[in-house]
């Protein structure tokens, strides 16, 4: 019995690493740099458009002027009225 039990945890440890790797092989977080362009999200922003669905989902390109922890720090214009940092999970690549 004890063996078996053995077994069948080995079993699973194996599967659950596969699985693992094959995830990961797939799923790199983006890697930003200071000085990278990158676009912005606007979904997360109120904007001026009569409807959420005619405004344009990104703004950009902007240039990453700091890294702040998992944050970065973007030169955005004047008229732009957000904050200057972003998550990295709402910029995207140019």
């Amino acid at each position: 019995m004890y063996e078996a039990q053995l077994l069948a945890k080995r079993s699973i440890l194996a599967a659950q690493q596969r699985m693992c790797n094959t995830y990961n092989a797939h799923c790199q977080p983006d890697a930003f740099e200071v000085g990278d362009w990158v676009w912005l999200d606007m979904r997360q922003y109120n904007t001026q458009r009569p409807s959420r669905k005619l405004d344009s989902p990104t703004n950009g390109p902007f240039h990453i002027t700091r890294k702040v922890n998992n944050s970065y720090e973007l030169a955005l214009p004047a008229s732009m009225k957000v904050h200057l940092t972003s998550l990295r999970s709402w910029m995207m690549t140019v």
